[in-house]
């Protein structure tokens, strides 16, 4: 994920460290995770949203006060789910 760093220092970089609160949003697709422990999809979505977490603050230097996550599994998909061309658009982190 180190391509996505430089959007997260853009995003700190405009709000200041020390004035902002950030929600991270874990997302999937609809697919079904039968591999790697992540069952359903709502744990992969939150975790992604954690690791997330766990790199801005030291990264960054961010409070955790600031920073909170969740995790939206297959809902509110960017593409459209039902083809294998939207689904990995799905996949993602958004912060609000």
């Amino acid at each position: 994920m180190p391509e996505n760093h430089a959007a997260l220092a853009a995003v700190v970089k405009i709000n200041g460290p020390e004035k902002m609160d950030i929600r991270i949003d874990g997302r999937t697709d609809s697919d079904p995770i039968h591999k790697g422990g992540y069952d359903p999809n709502r744990k992969l979505s939150t975790t992604r949203a954690t690791e997330i977490i766990k790199l801005l603050i030291p990264k960054f230097a961010l409070a955790s006060r600031h920073l909170s996550g969740s995790g939206y599994a297959e809902h509110y998909p960017t593409a459209s789910n039902d083809t294998a061309e939207g689904r990995p658009m799905s996949r993602r982190v958004d912060t609000g």
